[in-house]
């Protein structure tokens, strides 16, 4: 069912579009997280994952899959789940010694900042594929 909507929406607004506006909510819900009053508002930001990383999964999976050669799909999808990867076992590995050396606080602001750097390289990413690939509708 969710891959018939996924597919329904990438023919409304472009593949590039989800992924940025997938970017734009990780950030939301870092912010949302950062500044939440009690945990409620914290258990409340985890419906941001709609918005953000079910998106992103099938959007990056269509950008790659409309910008790169057939016979390289499966390796840009297999480069992203690597850098999913890698992302999270840096991740922890950071956040693990942030947490030791400072507070929550700052383990959230860190967080924060890195989802912020993470939508404008998505965003700025994009636009550079736009730019490269004139003639490809991403």
């Amino acid at each position: 069912m969710f891959g018939l909507i996924i597919e329904f929406a990438v023919k409304k607004k472009s593949s590039s579009f989800w992924l940025e506006l997938s970017a734009f909510f990780f950030f939301v819900r870092s912010v949302v997280v950062m500044v939440a009053p009690n945990l409620l508002t914290i258990e409340l930001s985890q419906f941001l994952q709609a918005v953000s990383f079910a998106i992103f999964i099938p959007a990056s999976a269509y950008l790659v899959n409309g910008v790169l050669p057939k016979g390289d799909a499966v390796l840009g999808q297999t480069i992203i789940t690597a850098a999913m990867t890698l992302g999270g076992v840096l991740s922890s590995i950071i956040g693990g010694y942030l947490l030791d050396l400072l507070n929550v606080k700052s383990l959230l602001a860190f967080g924060m900042i890195c989802a912020l750097v993470g939508f404008l390289l998505t965003v700025a990413g994009i636009h550079m594929i736009k730019k490269d690939k004139q003639n490809v509708i991403v």
